[in-house]
């Protein structure tokens, strides 16, 4: 009898545990199409849009006060993909010489190539920019792949898809390198975005992105966007490959 008890208990739960699993699995979902309805008492200040009609889909930074930061030129300002690295356009010096610069987070010296390389296919001509001063100081940089020696100066650059504003930057000027520079790759320098105790030869050199935060008063803050799987070494193609945000003032 206890047997048989035991027996009909467990054949119970069992069949409660199948109806139950049974309808876990085949309740449907459905997708809501409504809008959400938070409360008042909430507390929370989304980023704002900006208010001028032609920049109707432009972004704000959310820690933004005014609202008013826009970010639709910076948009895809980047180019490349992750095997050969991602690059930004940029010109440097009076009047200003175009050139593409590597995107790097992991180094803090600006340079640029300023002389010439098999490798590429222009360079920052010191001689033709009135606005170029050297500052009398070596510099060298060693990365895992590659190193340049050059020397320091200080000139006037800007980011065409980038911060409004042209800002005085140290630059180191690349004389010389060795697999620095590669076959096939479609810039001419690097921009290091760390922070100063990584710049070369010492601290004192301010990197870039410290003097577009002291020139041109924007918030300490930036983002990259870096996209795409790669390409082949034999590939010549640029696609674009994201974006890097500063914030620019004015706008």
């Amino acid at each position: 009898m206890a047997y048989s008890t035991s027996a009909i208990m467990w054949a119970f739960a069992f069949s409660f545990y199948i109806g139950v699993s049974k309808c876990l699995f085949t309740i449907p979902l459905k997708i809501y199409t409504g809008k959400l309805n938070v409360s008042s008492a909430l507390d929370a200040t989304p980023a704002r849009l900006t208010s001028s009609s032609s920049e109707v889909n432009g972004l704000s930074l959310a820690s933004d006060p005014t609202g008013t930061v826009n970010f639709l030129d910076m948009e895809n300002n980047l180019l490349g993909d992750s095997g050969r690295g991602y690059y930004i356009e940029m010109s440097i010096g009076t009047p200003g010489q175009t050139l593409n610069i590597l995107v790097d987070t992991g180094s803090s010296n600006f340079a640029v190539a300023a002389a010439p390389h098999p490798f590429i296919t222009h360079y920052f001509n010191t001689a033709l920019s009135s606005t170029y001063q050297s500052v009398g100081r070596t510099v060298a940089v060693r990365y895992t792949q590659g190193n340049w020696e050059g020397e320091l100066g200080l000139d006037r650059v800007s980011i065409p898809k980038g911060p409004n504003g042209s800002m005085i930057i140290n630059i180191a000027a690349i004389l010389s390198s060795e697999g620095f520079f590669l076959p096939q790759v479609n810039w001419q320098g690097i921009l290091g975005l760390a922070y100063p105790m990584l710049a070369r030869p010492d601290s004192t050199v301010e990197p870039f992105f410290n003097s577009v935060v002291q020139q041109l008063g924007i918030p300490d803050i930036f983002s990259l966007q870096m996209c795409g799987a790669g390409l082949s070494a034999s590939s010549t193609e640029d696609p674009a490959g994201g974006s890097f945000f500063g914030v620019s003032n004015g706008r």
